[in-house]
């Protein structure tokens, strides 16, 4: 396991505490330092699509023409993008001729309600269980979403994907070696003045750059008069429509 845990008691079970890396890393590289000898020679080679099987799963109804999913929730309200441009992001879509499948968890309602759901899209919003959703992904032609767990479903579905990084960091949850093969495009603003922390699983790293500020709505945006809170994500407002419509048209750049 990692080294340096806190609190200390943690890291008494270890046989073998591995530091962190010094320098910057993809935190799927970092979790397969433990699976290394210390000549590094068991690092994983990088994932193959069709190496994780997909489960079985219960049928349901999916789009019957080419689609694309749009995943409108996150794991915080700092990591949502605003409503106006995942509508905006729809039409745009649509113009294409791919049709649109909203996705969120059973709690974001809400965020889809804000969109404003047209007649002819799909809602699964809270509908699907896991083993469903992967099978969304993998027949999908793209998948829009927040840096939130479904982003890595879908690497392992290996559907294309543009991920729309705010407070988190492309260096540690973009690709990265082990999943330099998947179809996947990060979109974040360089560089952000508050993403600024340096704290990652309760370990000070010299590299790291984020942010693990907790969604307050009385607090300031960045976190101005409360360090550990913020009530607007100005990181997420900052990504346009167009980058992500780029992203779409122009490749798979990691970081982008």
């Amino acid at each position: 396991g990692f080294a340096s845990d806190r609190p200390a008691w943690k890291n008494w079970m270890l046989d073998r505490a591995v530091a962190y890396p010094s320098q910057p890393e993809a935190w799927a590289d970092m979790a397969a330092r433990c699976l290394q000898d210390d000549d590094r020679a068991n690092r994983p080679a990088p994932f193959v699509a069709g190496e994780w099987p997909a489960p079985s799963f219960m049928p349901f109804e999916r789009p019957t023409r080419r689609y694309a999913v749009l995943h409108v929730g996150a794991s915080t309200p700092l990591k949502r993008w605003p409503a106006a441009r995942w509508r905006v992001l729809a039409d745009r879509l649509a113009e294409e001729g791919l049709a649109i499948a909203w996705s969120g968890g059973a709690t974001e309602r809400d965020a889809l309600d804000e969109v404003g759901k047209k007649e002819c899209e799909y809602d699964f919003v809270g509908v699907l269980d896991l083993p469903q959703l992967w099978q969304l992904l993998a027949a999908a032609a793209l998948l829009v979403c927040p840096d939130t767990g479904i982003t890595h479903l879908a690497r392992i579905a290996g559907v294309r994907t543009i991920a729309l990084f705010g407070p988190g960091s492309v260096t540690i949850h973009g690709a990265g070696a082990f999943w330099a093969g998947a179809p996947f495009a990060a979109i974040t603003l360089d560089e952000f003045p508050c993403r600024d922390q340096r704290v990652l699983y309760r370990r000070e790293v010299a590299w790291v750059r984020r942010c693990g500020r907790r969604f307050d709505a009385a607090a300031e945006p960045a976190g101005a008069s409360d360090p550990s809170a913020c009530s607007r994500a100005l990181c997420m407002e900052g990504i346009t429509v167009g980058s992500v419509i780029d992203a779409g048209t122009s490749g798979f750049a990691q970081g982008r």
